[in-house]
């Protein structure tokens, strides 16, 4: 081993340090995220998506630049990783409510039901069966 060069735990643990850093980043823009979504906050979303892609870029080239980076080497980059999982099902659940919201509004405003599988009395699939004036609603 040279003078220069780390012991390999070093290396690991530095590798480690940086993708704790990044799996932390990504914890506090999907906790963001989630504020977002809840504000509805449309430029917030896109400013924190573009910013949550590139950081998952990061830690997935990371994550694939050798078999050194173990979880077991490091318990708390685990836990971060795993919350971040929970985190993004959650916003995922969020936004998966407010586009049922959207479409039931979509549906009340074009009267046509979510449903749109309505037959007419002679049992085919009728758009005039569908469709309703909004007052008759």
């Amino acid at each position: 081993m040279s003078a220069n060069a780390a012991p390999p735990g070093a290396v690991l643990n530095q590798e480690d340090s940086k993708l704790q850093e990044h799996a932390h980043q990504l914890r506090e823009l999907l906790l963001e995220e989630r504020d977002a979504l809840v504000q509805r906050d449309v430029d917030a979303l896109d400013e924190i998506g573009a910013k949550k892609s590139t950081l998952l870029g990061m830690l997935e080239s990371r994550l694939a630049d050798g078999p050194n980076v173990q979880f077991s080497h490091s318990p708390k980059l685990a836990d971060t990783i795993a919350e971040c999982r929970q985190l993004n099902r959650s916003n995922g659940a969020i936004l998966q409510a407010f586009a049922a919201q959207a479409r039931n509004a979509l549906s009340i405003l074009t009267c046509r039901p979510l449903n749109t599988d309505t037959y007419g009395a002679s049992g085919e699939l009728s758009e005039a069966n569908i469709r309703r004036q909004l007052t008759e609603v």
